[in-house]
């Protein structure tokens, strides 16, 4: 089992301690109790990328966040008016 993602994971969701475990399922690195090929592929890779000094989110970049309010990049139109 990816000890790192499980150690992440369990910071995130510290009340729930089975909470770790479904998400590690659902991202398919482990099936049950059993660890999968890409449950080993990733703690491997992470492995290398701590030994390379760099190291490598399994959930890829983070998202921008946009808020409610976005600059209009158009003018607005001259609807109702005549």
């Amino acid at each position: 089992m990816p000890a790192f993602l499980e150690a992440k994971l369990k910071k995130e969701y510290p009340d729930d301690p089975k909470a770790p475990f479904k998400v590690m399922n659902a991202l398919g690195y482990m099936h049950g109790n059993k660890e999968t090929e890409k449950g080993k592929e990733a703690d491997t890779q992470h492995a290398e990328d701590v030994a390379a000094g760099k190291t490598k989110s399994p959930f890829g970049k983070p998202k921008k966040k946009i808020g409610w309010r976005q600059v209009a990049t158009e003018p607005p139109t001259d609807r109702g008016q005549r």
